[in-house]
Formats: structure tokens, C-alpha cells, sequence
């Protein structure tokens, strides 16, 4: 594995253990890496280098797993349902960056903004399509706000080994949807 990949893994592996990036440092990123702490700068000129890089990161590892199988999917339904499903079984396949994803604290809020809202934007153009699909006239932004809570809901409570009626993935997704009148 490259250094660069190593520190952002071992990044991503501090976060999680310590619960928040300002319990990490350079340093123990470094050591954790098994590089010289002199080895980080030759990569990234300092800490918010590294942590927006590390956002970055974690952004497209979920980005690719929910947005980056359905493209081939037109149904539109079908879409939203198979993007629901990869959204949960990234989450249970991938705990940790699935925490750093969503429980970064505020230095990091901006660096959630630039790369999280963008795979949000593809959530609320499948919100729209299934909407237009249906005819139903609701603003696709405050449904997929209501999607996102919903699904994010799902996944931390399955993180938290909470067991819901309907555990399957697949019969949760639907009856999410079913729920907020997303099915076809």
C-alpha cells in the first residue's frame, strides 16, 4: 500500500478508535502509518491537508459503493431501492469509515459540506425521478432529507446491533420507501 493511502487509512482507523478528530495527530498518524512523522509532510503539508483528504476519501469509497452500481439501473423505483440497499450494507460492511462519514465534529463541517452534498445532490435527483415517475408533486429536496434521516437511522441502529422488525436490508429499504410513498 502507498504512504499515502497508509496515512489516510490510519487516519480513518484513529478517528474511529478515538471518537473525534482532535484526539488525532500527526504524530500518531505517522506511527500508525509506520512512517516518520517527517514522511507526512512530504505528502501533505499539514494536518487539514491530510484530514480534507481523508474526507475526501471517505466520501468516495461511499460514494462509488451507493451511487457507483446503480448507474446502469433506469428504473427509476429501482434505482432509489438498490442505492438504499448499497447505503446499508456499506454502512454494515464498513463501520468505521461509515462513522468518520457522518461523526467528524465541526472543524471538519465544512469539509463534510464540500464532499458529502454532492452525493446528497444524487440522492435528491433519485428522490426527484421517483417522484416525477409517480407524478407526486412534494419538493424532492425535503424528501430526500426525509429518505437520508430514515436510512441513516437504519444504519446506525444496525451499527448498534439493535435488531428492527423486517431485519432484512432489502425489506427495510422497501418499507422505508413504501412509508414515505416512493414505490412504484
Amino acid at each position: 500500500m502507498a504512504t499515502k493511502d497508509r496515512l489516510i487509512t490510519s487516519a480513518v482507523e484513529l478517528i474511529v478508535e478515538l471518537g473525534s478528530i482532535d484526539r488525532v495527530s500527526m504524530r500518531a498518524i505517522a506511527k500508525r502509518a509506520e512512517v516518520s512523522p517527517t514522511a507526512v509532510y512530504r505528502h501533505y503539508a499539514d494536518f487539514e491537508e491530510l484530514v480534507a483528504a481523508t474526507m475526501a476519501w471517505t466520501w468516495s469509497e461511499f460514494d462509488e459503493a451507493v451511487n457507483g452500481s446503480v448507474g446502469h439501473i433506469e428504473d427509476p423505483h429501482a434505482k432509489l431501492q438498490a442505492s438504499g440497499e448499497a447505503y446499508l450494507r456499506f454502512a454494515t460492511a464498513q463501520p468505521g469509515i461509515y462513522r468518520v462519514l457522518f461523526s467528524i465534529d465541526d472543524q471538519a463541517s465544512g469539509l463534510r459540506d464540500e464532499f458529502g452534498m454532492p452525493v446528497f445532490g444524487k440522492l435528491v435527483d433519485k428522490v426527484g425521478a421517483v417522484l416525477k415517475a409517480n407524478n407526486d408533486k412534494r419538493e424532492p429536496l425535503r424528501v430526500a432529507a426525509s429518505v437520508f434521516t430514515w436510512i441513516h437511522g437504519i444504519a446506525d441502529l444496525r451499527l448498534t446491533g439493535l435488531a428492527l422488525p423486517g431485519g432484512e436490508i432489502e425489506h427495510q429499504v422497501r418499507s422505508m420507501f413504501d412509508d414515505l410513498r416512493l414505490s412504484a
